[in-house]
């Protein structure tokens, strides 16, 4: 909030549940975009697909260090976009419909994908107060595979 760093601790017993509601999840994993026109389906994004991303992303970089390309975002994209109008792409037409697609497009699709992975499980958003200047301080506890199998026991 003040742009200060702290750490916490978080009862995970106090997160929220958030029941399966299926039409809501369908209306967010299939829709249209809104320049493009496209319908696009999307995945609902696990740990194992968000290492995936991280991985992906690490190593393009490593690659391609003078690239002006957002690594991130193009991953996000292509792991999770799982049809377009109704047809799953091929690795190549897949980056090529990426590459060609508007900004407002690409901020659709986030915006899906992320609500897409709230709309089901523990609501991992956590409220703090921030010591430094009392503001509330909203952040996410993120589910990685460590949470779940973790290397250093």
């Amino acid at each position: 909030h003040c742009l200060q760093t702290i750490e916490t601790e978080a009862n995970l017993d106090q997160l929220q549940i958030i029941d399966f509601d299926e039409d809501k999840f369908n209306k967010l994993q299939t829709f249209k975009l809104p320049v493009s026109g496209d319908m696009v389906k999307i995945k609902f994004q696990t740990p194992r697909m968000l290492d995936d991303i991280e991985l992906q992303t690490k190593e393009a970089k490593r690659k391609y260090r003078s690239a002006d390309i957002e690594f991130d975002l193009f991953y996000l994209l292509k792991n999770v976009i799982d049809e377009v109008n109704g047809i799953k792409l091929s690795p190549d037409k897949l980056e090529t419909f990426i590459n060609n697609l508007p900004a407002k497009d690409m901020t659709k699709i986030v915006n899906n994908v992320d609500a897409l992975n709230a709309c089901i499980g523990l609501d991992s958003t956590i409220y703090l107060d921030c010591p430094h200047c009392g503001g509330e301080v909203r952040t996410s506890f993120r589910f990685g595979s460590e949470f779940f199998r973790p290397t250093n026991i």
